[in-house]
């Protein structure tokens, strides 16, 4: 939140303690910072949460006074309030900082349709693993994966690539049969991957893909690792496409700090690599300069990799836990 007022600030402009230059200031402010906005518009829910039966009660005298004590005890009272009002604040913001942002699909996609040669930055695995059957079947992936891939199938379906999208289709379906509870969905896109033969086949998948992507932000809600794949990727395809708007946007740099936090408190040292690509990435965030698009296309690269590495150690150590 670097340039933004303090939270003092914004108490004293919602109690219009602010001068008229003050004030514009930080309306202006208020209208371009996201964070700073939520901030604020919880802060007025918090006050109209407050009962005009509280309102009234700071100012109760419960006995006569005479001369100034009434208002003193009046400024005691604004005091107070406004105390109260910044540790509200502060309590929103440190529950700001840590949730993760919402991160979706066409957010993340969106920007990067019409790029040139995106479809063929799609994600693949260094290490070729067959025939597209045996691919599909091969990796015991996370929902991070399916992430990875179904921002990639967006892509591929909107830029109306029929080949492209039917190769992903399969990799797709291989990576939700290997979870459990995906399996019938799994099933469902195996069907629609023999299908995507035809200009005609696409368009009915692409008509789809809206309330498909919701099922799928609906399913995982609760696990951020298919929110880190959408991201993950979708960094990845920016920093090689030289797009700023994904380094731009607030909620992204927001969840770069949030996954740290939630990969580190895993307490798993096969992740410690991957929090080493997240913290280069966080150290080269807003340069545009050739050279640091190239490296954040590394480090994203590189995460995608390692998790994928994890997956197949997982893999193998349960085939030879078998009896």
């Amino acid at each position: 939140m670097d340039g933004c007022p303090p939270l003092e600030d914004i108490a004293a402009f919602l109690d219009g303690r602010l001068s008229a230059k003050e004030r514009e200031r930080m309306t202006e402010h208020l209208a371009r910072c996201e964070s700073c906005y939520e901030i604020f518009a919880g802060a007025v829910h918090f006050q109209e949460d407050s009962s005009a039966e509280d309102i009234k009660r700071r100012d109760v005298i419960p006995f006569p006074l005479t001369g100034r004590a009434p208002r003193r005890i009046s400024r005691w009272a604004a005091l107070a309030a406004s105390f109260l009002l910044v540790a509200a604040l502060g309590f929103m913001i440190w529950e700001y900082s840590r949730a993760l942002p919402e991160i979706t699909v066409a957010g993340l996609a969106e920007p990067l349709q019409g790029q040139p040669r995106v479809i063929e930055q799609r994600y693949q695995p260094e290490v070729e693993r067959g025939d597209k059957e045996a691919e599909s079947i091969f990796s015991k992936a996370p929902p991070f994966l399916v992430g990875v891939y179904l921002v990639d199938l967006q892509l591929s379906a909107k830029a109306g690539d029929v080949k492209t999208t039917q190769d992903i289709l399969y990799v797709f379906q291989g990576e939700l049969d290997q979870i459990l509870s995906m399996q019938n969905q799994a099933k469902s896109f195996k069907k629609e991957a023999d299908q995507m033969t035809s200009d005609a086949a696409l368009q009915r998948f692409v008509s789809a893909l809206p309330r498909r992507e919701s099922d799928f932000q609906s399913w995982f809600a609760e696990d951020p690792s298919f929110a880190f794949g959408l991201w993950t990727e979708a960094g990845r395809l920016s920093a090689l496409t030289r797009s700023p708007g994904f380094f731009e946007r607030r909620a992204n740099r927001r969840f770069l700090s949030g996954i740290q936090r939630e990969i580190s408190s895993w307490n798993d040292e096969r992740y410690a690599p991957i929090l080493e690509d997240l913290h280069k990435i966080e150290a080269l965030w807003g340069e545009h300069r050739p050279e640091d698009y190239q490296a954040l296309a590394g480090h994203f690269r590189s995460i995608i990799d390692r998790v994928e590495e994890i997956q197949e150690q997982d893999q193998h150590d349960s085939d030879l836990s078998e009896p």
